[in-house]
């Protein structure tokens, strides 16, 4: 045999020796297993990090949003940039607030839960102090501001930690709640022991409000009067903003109405206006023939204002000093300190998507009705009444305590008034809504669960407004309170978990693989 075939016959005993076979397998096996361990761990990682995929185990879901939220932010298209004014750490701990860590975690969270929900969305963190030059792009910003920025419109809205927590204050000796001036004077009395501070979460609705303003093409701006004793109602404003409104006063008594204005609530005006302040409302209603305005009148319980009246009157609506009393017990609530129950209304539109096993609850409602159902270019429409059953009650029978009357009927307490122009195929118009009394709008049962009166209010306002077309959901979220149980973590914890999952555990895994390896090689 020749040297090279005994060169040739030597190759293929090593290539066929069972050591060489069964260890090469074994190498070969062992780093395609490190490999893929390797690469699950990367991609794991990116998952985690662009992601969310924590799971929230506390009693009322404190660290998650809303199916409604969720769908919202799937659709959005828009980039937007969420900048909280912190280091993570920081912002998690509190800033350096004592006993805050709690909830600012929350937030941190729920941010998370955002910026995870929709890759158009980031999240991140700047420190002020080693980044001073960012402040100046700003005004009033501070460590724990939150800004929440549209690279489309280019608009940004800046949060704080009371947009983002909801505070109520209460003074422990009566139980009352007192608002933050008060507070201030029994800080500056030497009475803060009295004071009790209750913290809800109201991350999700600030952050889902801002983003729905920042990201509005075409922003509805709402206009309050004031200047005549109007209320004003907090619950209503918190809403409007909800829903991505803007929000201005007007004092028609020394102004005029902005031409950006394109909506105006009237809220229970103790005083009736004056001949110059209702001409200023009919004209901006007018539009100069272009209409596209709406205005929404609350009357006030009792007061006389007979320029308002007239002023209603020629939009065919008319509203009596009576009130709509329920004698039939299937449609009132009877509650605990009030002489005369709650009352059940039924919406004669905007009703669409209510919850039909909630109500519409309300009280001391004026008789408000239609004049006429169609004059000229103008139609009216009832839109809120009363159930069967319901009787007209005087204001003097009403004070004096006398017996109702017996005719019953479905009175209505709200009318909307639709002035009509056609632009070829499109319906043009301003309208004027009454409504009998501000009960309906009441901040207590807007706030309610179980009650309809503020998806109501946002129904009217949307579709008035043209949004129920831009948007399907109706954005009314109501905040969680800290005081649920939670499951979490400590910090500790937290990096031990880290340790053992990315470190300890590929570890063992390699040292498997080679102690196997070196293990088969010597069969």
């Amino acid at each position: 045999m020749n040297q090279k075939a005994k060169l040739t016959n030597k190759i293929a005993g090593f290539f066929n020796n069972k050591r060489f076979k069964y260890g090469s397998l074994s190498v070969v096996f062992t780093a395609a297993f490190i490999t893929g361990v390797i690469l699950i761990n990367i991609i794991v990682g990116l998952i985690l990090e662009r992601f969310d995929t924590t799971l929230d185990f506390t009693s009322g879901q404190m660290f998650s949003i809303g199916e409604n939220t969720v769908r919202f932010l799937e659709g959005i298209t828009d980039n937007v940039t969420i900048t909280v004014c912190s280091t993570e750490n920081d912002f998690k701990s509190g800033s350096g607030s004592a006993n805050t860590g709690e909830y600012y975690n929350q937030t941190n969270e729920i941010l998370k839960r955002f910026a995870g929900t929709n890759r158009n969305i980031s999240l991140k963190y700047t420190d002020l102090m080693t980044n001073p030059d960012f402040a100046k792009k700003y005004d009033r910003l501070s460590v724990g501001s939150i800004i929440v920025q549209s690279a489309n419109t280019g608009r940004h809205k800046i949060l704080d930690a009371n947009d983002y927590f909801n505070i109520t204050y209460y003074d422990l000796s009566s139980g009352n709640t007192i608002s933050g001036e008060e507070v201030q004077m029994y800080y500056t009395f030497g009475m803060s022991d009295y004071v009790y501070a209750d913290i809800s979460a109201g991350a999700e609705s600030a952050f889902l409000s801002a983003i729905l303003s920042v990201t509005d093409t075409s922003p509805v701006h709402v206009g309050f009067m004031t200047g005549h004793g109007e209320q004003k109602n907090e619950r209503m404003n918190f809403l409007l903003e909800m829903n991505s409104y803007s929000i201005q006063t007007l004092d028609l008594i020394t102004g005029d109405i902005p031409p950006e204005v394109d909506f105006i609530i009237a809220d229970s005006p103790n005083a009736d206006y004056g001949i110059d302040t209702v001409s200023k409302l009919a004209e901006w209603l007018d539009n100069g023939g272009a209409f596209g305005k709406s205005i929404m009148y609350i009357a006030h319980q009792s007061a006389e204002t007979p320029n308002i009246d007239a002023f209603l009157e020629e939009w065919g609506i008319g509203i009596e000093r009576t009130y709509v009393m329920q004698s039939d017990t299937r449609y009132t609530a009877p509650v605990a300190g009030i002489d005369f129950p709650i009352q059940y209304y039924k919406p004669d539109k905007f009703g669409e998507g209510l919850n039909p096993d909630y109500k519409i609850f309300g009280e001391l409602l004026r008789y408000t009705y239609r004049i006429y159902e169609a004059w000229q270019n103008v139609e009216t429409v009832s839109i809120l009444s009363a159930h069967d059953g319901a009787v007209l009650v005087t204001f003097e029978d009403f004070d004096e305590g006398g017996e109702k009357p017996e005719e019953t009927d479905a009175y209505s307490v709200g009318i909307m008034s639709s002035k009509i122009r056609f632009e070829e195929l499109d319906v043009i118009s301003s309208r004027v809504i009454a409504f009998g009394g501000s009960y309906i709008f009441n901040p207590g049962f807007m706030e309610m669960r179980n009650a309809n009166n503020a998806e109501y209010f946002i129904n009217m306002i949307n579709e008035v407004n043209g949004k129920n077309i831009q948007r399907e959901e109706i954005i009314t979220i109501a905040p969680k309170s800290f005081s649920v149980a939670m499951f979490q973590i400590t910090a500790k914890q937290s990096k031990t978990i880290g340790f053992i999952f990315a470190l300890l555990l590929p570890c063992i895994i390699i040292f498997i693989g080679i102690f196997v390896w070196v293990k088969r090689r010597r069969v």
